[in-house]
């Protein structure tokens, strides 16, 4: 996508024209552009003026995630992660930063693309996708960035229904729906069934290795990866995911 591509360039050569004869599209041009609402700039500038409360650093996590190094225990912005490592971070588990992974003469450092941002349904800002779980983001409402994720107290587990404190499941478990929670209790009574009659609508994930209930599978006919594994590590390229953006925000 051209970079000078803009909402404003738009609505000016739009004023401009007075007749639909007057008007030439040399080339097709993504619709999110004109769907995406107030650009975050002027709206929290007007929240500012009539003295609501802007809350700056979650807007800030919100363009630029982090997370703390498993290893050095520093905090390190999404670009100091390597994109699988990375991928970690937004299933809750621990990651390694680039510094510590590569050691003093490696990168630091990578490059990043722009990012289509997504509205939290919790704390109403609006996120790159690397700043939500990949479980969370394949929900068509109800989406909860990871941030939000994190300050789940309680979750009730679908297969005992019980309500538990979150010490009681896997860390990876808060960025999960809802009708996907299991308890470690459930998932480690799961593992020592031997039979493969005795572990009906569970799988084990390919990706993080964890058993898991059918409804946390990517694809349902297909129960080999979880919700957040099940793309991990297929990049989507930038006009796939633009179009993917496109035809979710048209609906």
């Amino acid at each position: 996508m051209d970079k000078r591509v803009d909402t404003t360039i738009g609505a000016v050569g739009a004023s401009r024209v007075r007749s639909r004869e007057d008007c030439l599209i040399l080339r097709p041009f993504p619709l999110w552009l004109f769907q995406r609402g107030v650009p975050d700039g002027p709206k929290l500038l007007l929240q500012k003026l009539r003295g609501e409360d802007v809350d700056l650093v979650a807007y800030a996590e919100g363009l630029h995630p982090h997370a703390v190094c498993s290893h050095c225990h520093q905090v390190r912005h999404l670009d100091g992660f390597e994109h699988k490592q990375w991928e970690k971070v937004r299933a809750n588990m621990p990651a390694m930063c680039m510094h510590c992974k590569h050691g003093k003469d490696g990168p630091r450092k990578r490059k990043l693309d722009a990012a289509i941002k997504y509205p939290c349904s919790a704390c109403k800002l609006a996120k790159i996708e690397d700043a939500f779980p990949r479980a969370q983001l394949k929900q068509e409402h109800d989406r909860k960035c990871l941030a939000c994720c994190r300050t789940i107290t309680q979750l009730k587990c679908n297969e005992c229904d019980e309500p538990k404190p979150v010490e009681h499941f896997n860390t990876n478990m808060v960025t999960f729906p809802v009708e996907s929670v299991v308890c470690k209790a459930c998932q480690d009574e799961m593992k020592e069934k031997d039979a493969k009659r005795d572990r009906k609508n569970w799988f084990t994930c390919r990706g993080c290795r964890q058993i898991f209930p059918a409804a946390a599978s990517g694809k349902q006919s297909d129960h080999q990866h979880c919700l957040n594994c099940a793309s991990r590590g297929r990049r989507m390229s930038k006009p796939a995911a633009i179009a993917s953006a496109s035809g979710t925000r048209s609906k």
